[in-house]
């Protein structure tokens, strides 16, 4: 994508930080095995913010974009996301990437309410979600790297 050093760096650190917010969702609701309330729905929306507003005061994290790529992770390409419903390019790259990345590791990972799929399975859910959940140019770039993911993957994977 052409990113140079400094901003995978800044991103790296972000996708480390994305779900920071979780910290102020109930466990409970973060490991419910059934349908969500929409009460317990808005308490999991909240977490970008949360997150955010935590590292916020932090200025380093603030001026190099950091807050502002948590607060967006749950954004999507076409406006239909969440916190704000920023749509293309009005959400941080930062933001696009962790997306993608986050959305494969979520994939990966079994959930009380599923189970985990393929990384080709969840490759065909991202491409699926071209344009919609994701960026285009984001997505394309993950396709390129696909096989490297892949193999790495299986390298880290303990079922």
């Amino acid at each position: 994508m052409g990113l140079g050093h400094q901003a995978a760096d800044i991103i790296h650190v972000a996708g480390h930080l994305h779900d920071l917010g979780k910290i102020g969702v109930p466990d409970d609701i973060l490991a419910k095995t059934s349908a969500l309330t929409p009460k317990e729905w808005l308490a999991i929306r909240k977490h970008p913010d949360m997150g955010a507003d935590i590292l916020a005061p932090i200025a380093c994290l603030r001026d190099c974009g950091i807050v502002d790529m948590v607060r967006a992770h749950h954004e999507r390409f076409d406006g239909n996301g969440y916190p704000q419903g920023l749509k293309g390019g009005h959400i941080p790259l930062g933001a696009r990437i962790i997306t993608v990345a986050d959305s494969l590791s979520a994939m990966l990972q079994s959930r009380p309410y599923r189970q985990a799929k393929s990384f080709d399975e969840a490759c065909r859910e991202i491409i699926k979600g071209t344009g919609s959940q994701f960026d285009p140019d984001v997505v394309k770039a993950f396709m390129s790297i696909r096989d490297r993911l892949r193999d790495l993957v299986a390298m880290l994977r303990v079922d």
